[in-house]
């Protein structure tokens, strides 16, 4: 289905065409998007032997925030890659980041760093519990319900997978505004759900 609905070759000859229907079906918000510069609550949280951390707070569109952690490695002189670190369903910046428990990613963010990017861990909303029910996400004491916010979505034409392009459009566009961060070289890596986006 995919090969049907996005040929390779005819996706090289006019990639802009097929991103913008692949965009289309996974219900993102055009609507919402903008060209204006966001803004970005930095929040300092400290350095260890390989890089600076900081909490990102990036406003997507009014009186909406995207959260994410900033790694900048030590000793970055000039404009380095940049490399959005996400993590899986029922994971966190935090743990994607090795910053506490053990988990499954392999030190990803860590090799990246090593190698001299500049990393970026945003948090998604991948976890799903009953809210009504009040039981909660255990690493954070904060109701969530993916699915059930997605349905809502939905039926404005948008999605959650949509939303979150978006968060990380946005967040990639107050991103290179920054001195350490060279915009022309920018990758992703995820694991599990992450590994989707």
């Amino acid at each position: 289905i995919r090969e049907d609905f996005m040929p390779p070759e005819k996706l090289i000859q006019n990639a802009d065409h097929y991103r913008n229907e692949y965009l289309k079906m996974i219900g993102y918000p055009f609507d919402l998007d903008s060209n204006k510069q966001p803004l970005c609550e930095t929040e300092y949280v400290g350095e260890d032997d390989m890089c600076k951390l900081y909490r990102l707070s990036i406003e997507v569109f009014e009186d909406f925030r995207f959260y994410g952690v900033l790694m900048i490695p030590n000793g970055l002189s000039g404009k380095a890659s940049l490399v959005i670190a996400q993590h899986g369903g029922g994971g966190t910046p935090e743990t994607c980041s090795d910053m506490y428990n053990d988990n499954n990613y392999n030190y990803f963010t860590k090799r990246a760093l090593e190698r001299g990017f500049v990393v970026f861990a945003p948090s998604l909303m991948l976890w799903t519990f009953g809210v009504d029910t009040g039981e909660k996400f255990v690493r954070f004491n904060v109701p969530s319900d993916r699915h059930g916010n997605d349905k809502k979505l939905k039926q404005l034409g948008y999605s959650m997978t949509g939303l979150e392009v978006l968060c990380i459009k946005r967040s990639i566009d107050y991103l290179v505004t920054l001195d350490c961060v060279n915009g022309e070289k920018i990758g992703v890596m995820g694991l599990s759900y992450g590994g989707y986006f």
